[in-house]
């Protein structure tokens, strides 16, 4: 029950657009300068657990109005995750707006199912953009 709780007071507090969200001047600038030219670029966040980077991507796609796919990279298999992506990235969006898709977890994809992805972001990115984030930069 106390994790319940925890959950609760953390998605309340939560922030709800990029201004809420806590981030070094160079960060915030650049999320900033995002939405007020409604672009999402292909993107890699990385840093510790819980300093913001699955909501700042998020946020940033909403405030761009984008259309969203997130998938937890470490949960599925290669097959899975790119063909998961590849069907949302390769579509046209259902409401004419851009599309994003959300890798969280990233750096726990191994080396075959990175280069397997990178075949995706390349083929559609033209189409979709893509934010990758992770703990440990170094395994992307």
């Amino acid at each position: 029950m106390e994790n319940q709780a925890k959950k609760r007071w953390a998605m309340k507090y939560a922030p709800k657009v990029i201004d809420e969200c806590v981030f070094p001047a160079k960060t915030q600038a650049s999320l900033k300068m995002f939405v007020e030219e409604q672009y999402v670029p292909n993107m890699l966040l990385c840093g510790s657990p819980g300093t913001g980077k699955t909501t700042a991507a998020k946020l940033l796609a909403e405030a761009c109005d984008a259309e969203v796919y997130q998938i937890n990279a470490s949960l599925g298999g290669v097959g899975d995750i790119r063909g998961a992506v590849s069907s949302f990235a390769s579509s046209v969006s259902m409401f004419g707006s851009s599309k994003v898709v959300i890798l969280d977890e990233a750096d726990y994809l191994g080396a075959k199912a990175q280069a397997g992805l990178r075949g995706v972001i390349d083929g559609f990115q033209n189409n979709c953009s893509f934010i990758m984030t992770g703990n440990y930069p170094a395994k992307i």
